[in-house]
């Protein structure tokens, strides 16, 4: 019993501190996904990577903001860290097949990891069969089947 008064003290205030700086949080987070947004849309990707990386500090859960972080990243050619964003928006369920035709595109032209690539790309064929996705999927696995057959000779 002497802890529950603490604890109802402590979830008072805590909901009170949380109502005073809700308004300024919102308007903040508002603002520089915003500026971020507007950063993607001009290419100016660096900025547009910076402003995401505030916008995901305040939401971490914005599926978008990672989507459009990696492609940034992309264009940087920071492809760990697009790989990583890509794979937290598809966990979060955004434009799967998107998010795994980019990371088959990452494994088979920045790491050169043909195995990665071609599971990638089988995924996001599978969810969106064009014959682009077909022809890409198609070149993974021919790199696949050509490094599998070089390491085994």
């Amino acid at each position: 019993m002497k802890y529950i008064l603490p604890a109802v003290v402590f979830l008072l205030l805590s909901c009170n501190k949380q109502n005073l700086s809700g308004s300024k949080t919102t308007e903040t987070y508002e603002t520089v996904l915003s500026q971020a947004n507007e950063a993607y849309e001009r290419d100016n990707f660096k900025l547009a990577a910076e402003k995401y990386n505030a916008v995901l500090e305040i939401d971490s859960l914005n599926a978008e903001a990672f989507y459009r972080r990696a492609f940034s990243k992309v264009k940087l050619d920071d492809f760990e860290s697009a790989a990583k964003d890509y794979h937290r928006a598809a966990e979060l369920g955004f434009r799967l097949a998107d998010c795994y035709h980019n990371l088959g595109l990452i494994y088979m032209i920045a790491f050169q990891n043909h195995e990665k690539a071609h599971f990638y790309l089988k995924k996001g064929y599978k969810l969106n069969p064009t014959v682009d996705n077909k022809e890409l999927m198609e070149l993974a696995e021919e790199e696949l089947l050509k490094a599998q057959k070089k390491s085994g000779s």
